[in-house]
């Protein structure tokens, strides 16, 4: 259990980890602590018609989530009066209901108090990253880099950190239109998830390959690949009305969404090489690339350290390499399983190193 403490008030609530943070979806984190005001004091009663609706039990993950979701459906302001919760519900279904959702209110604005933060749609509460965390769960069958609000805290947690200068890169997403939004003196950015390893399964040029295959090899790559250490963030604005990375990444067919092939690109961008088939495409957004310093830079920062050789500091690719001459999707069965099978290892030591890293840096990183 997490106990959350206010700052302002000096109140107490036990809520569970997990319940807390899965209930700050998009939109809803602003609202209650709009409902809430500045010193967090929640005041008005669960509308007795939603009290109906909430399970005769202590909510879950998936209870508060689902909730939620369907009052961002029926409107701001129906989503604004199930956030103004007071204690003292007689029911002790509807007192765990308000136990969740006035805690991680309560979370937030004592996170904020305590680091002096405190700027809106920066996320200070303390965090879960679970690594094991399939993000298609509450995509609600959309595509999880714009649909999942676990997917999006996530990468709000993560990148939301130092840059190799010592600046902090803080990540916000109270910007209208912008999955997340970051403006400083260093520029403004706008940043957008990817899912980074393809299973090709969708993909009708591999699919001969693929229907040779049993279902079970393709769906345990694909279900892995859905975990955190298969996405990073880029760049998501269009410049000049020309493709953005994630597009670049998608239809350049020497490239295939793949991701070995996509640092190798930003490899030699960071060496003065832009002759590759993202080159131009890296070299719009400079402005990005310039915060990391240096290749080691950004490598360090994303936490792509598994992908890079040690020794040689080159790119360790899934399949060889043969400087984008050939095509990047595998033409064989064997091909396949190699490049599937250095995908694996390479999401599970990422999502490993992902857990070490947040348990490290953000409090409360574990869900015990």
């Amino acid at each position: 259990m997490l106990s959350a403490t206010s700052a302002a008030t000096g109140g107490a609530v036990g809520v569970a980890a997990g319940d807390v943070l899965a209930a700050v979806v998009d939109g809803a984190l602003e609202v209650a602590l709009l409902a809430a005001g500045e010193d967090g004091a929640l005041e008005s009663p669960l509308p007795q018609a939603d009290r109906r609706r909430l399970p005769a039990r202590t909510p879950t993950t998936v209870d508060v989530l689902r909730y939620m979701d369907r009052a961002h459906h029926r409107g701001l302001t129906h989503l604004r009066r199930i956030c103004e919760i007071s204690p003292g519900r007689s029911s002790a279904r509807s007192q765990s209901w308000d136990d969740a959702l006035r805690g991680w209110a309560t979370v937030r604005m004592s996170g904020s108090a305590q680091s002096g933060t405190g700027s809106r749609g920066t996320m200070t509460e303390p965090p879960v990253i679970d690594t094991s965390f399939d993000v298609r769960t509450d995509a609600r069958g959309k595509d999880p880099d714009s649909h999942s609000p676990t997917l999006r805290r996530y990468h709000q947690l993560l990148w939301s950190k130092p840059l190799p200068n010592g600046e902090t890169f803080d990540l916000v997403t109270t910007r209208p239109r912008a999955y997340l939004y970051h403006q400083s003196h260093r520029g403004e950015f706008f940043l957008g998830s990817d899912s980074v390893i393809p299973s090709f399964k969708s993909w009708l040029v591999a699919g001969p390959v693929l229907d040779q295959l049993d279902d079970g090899e393709v769906e345990s790559f694909r279900d892995l690949g859905h975990t955190i250490g298969g996405f990073m963030v880029f760049p998501g604005n269009q410049i000049e009305r020309k493709w953005t990375i994630n597009t670049g990444r998608g239809m350049h067919r020497r490239i295939a969404d793949r991701m070995d092939l996509t640092l190798e690109c930003i490899r030699r961008y960071y060496d003065g090489d832009t002759r590759t088939p993202l080159g131009p495409t890296i070299a719009r957004y400079d402005d990005f690339f310039a915060l990391f310093g240096s290749f080691a830079g950004y490598v360090e920062f994303f936490l792509l350290q598994d992908l890079v050789d040690r020794e040689t500091g080159g790119v360790k690719f899934f399949l060889p390499s043969t400087d984008f001459g050939a095509g990047a999707i595998p033409g064989d069965v064997e091909t396949y399983r190699e490049y599937r099978d250095r995908s694996v290892d390479f999401i599970a030591a990422r999502n490993s190193r992902i857990d070490r890293w947040s348990k490290e840096h953000l409090p409360s990183g574990s869900e015990s």
